[in-house]
């Protein structure tokens, strides 16, 4: 396992918001973290919401490429860091405040770049956003300090 995957679930397990801000930030709960693969999960109440009364799309963005981060994070080698080159979101539906769950899954891995996606979900399944990135591994002096 690598540092980066054991300190990010330490985090989050700990709520310790020095380590992963944005969990804390948003309220966002780590649901599942196997090879590959992410969930994660957040009340996506009204003060997320845009002048039209609709959760903001950057909100669902957010939670599509931090469950596609910690599922690229389950392959890095130890010491090794990333970061996301690219993230692409299709929005299908509208969401008004409720939970909210995103699934992030690694779908093809080469030696320095992955392909990502994710699907964001509402609490009853419903198909919010499908999203896509590209992550790069960071290693050696690329990868120290982050």
């Amino acid at each position: 396992m690598s540092d980066l995957k054991s300190r990010v679930q330490r985090a989050v397990a700990e709520k310790d918001p020095s380590l992963a801000p944005i969990f804390s930030t948003l309220g966002l709960e780590l649901v599942d973290m196997k090879d590959r693969e992410a969930r994660i999960a957040m009340e996506a109440g009204i003060n997320f919401a845009n002048p039209m009364g609709t959760i903001h799309g950057g909100i669902l963005a957010t939670l599509a490429d931090t469950a596609m981060g910690l599922a690229f994070i389950t392959t890095l080698d130890q010491g090794d860091s990333f970061t996301t080159v690219d993230l692409t979101v299709k929005y299908m539906r509208p969401f008004f405040p409720a939970r909210v769950s995103a699934k992030g899954w690694v779908v093809k891995r080469g030696k320095n770049l992955g392909l990502c996606q994710s699907e964001v979900l509402d609490q009853e399944g419903n198909l919010l956003a499908v999203a896509y990135s590209s992550c790069m591994a960071l290693r050696g002096e690329a990868a120290e300090g982050r």
